[in-house]
């Protein structure tokens, strides 16, 4: 599979790749993989499972594109060669910390506005995030 770096601004107001990468200041895609920490296709994958698929929120993808980041870029570590230094776990400070913030928004929130992140609200009984049968068991009979 080609992984595509592109963003273009003119198409911030729509919900897609190019406004997640705004809104997460992932815009640098120049350098490709050395600069953007992920690929188009992998926030399109994202925004196509958290967003589209009504199974979530913007929120929501958003948070998970931030996830996905925060995991890719926990393992890299400061290194020097020579008389050149590269601090790494700069840039996966800078990710954690949206990371966290963002995490903290999610816990703050409601039973309601959690369930709707979840449920999509697409449901037939509206999206409630309690229900009729939810703690019984669909493997008995």
């Amino acid at each position: 599979m080609t992984k595509t770096y592109q963003y273009n601004p003119e198409n911030i107001e729509e919900f897609s790749v190019d406004r997640m990468r705004l809104e997460l200041g992932d815009t640098q895609v120049e350098g490709e993989e050395n600069t953007a920490a992920l690929c188009d296709e992998e926030y399109q994958g994202l925004i196509n499972l958290y967003f589209n698929n009504q199974r979530g929120s913007w929120a929501l993808a958003k948070f998970k594109c931030l996830e996905a980041i925060f995991m890719r870029l926990s393992y890299e570590s400061d290194f020097e060669i020579g008389g050149m230094s590269v601090d790494l776990s700069k840039r996966f400070e800078h990710w954690r910390k949206l990371y966290e913030e963002q995490k903290k928004a999610f816990q703050g929130t409601s039973v309601g506005a959690v369930a709707s992140l979840h449920n999509g609200g697409g449901a037939a009984d509206g999206g409630h995030y309690f229900y009729n049968g939810m703690l019984g068991n669909h493997r008995c009979k």
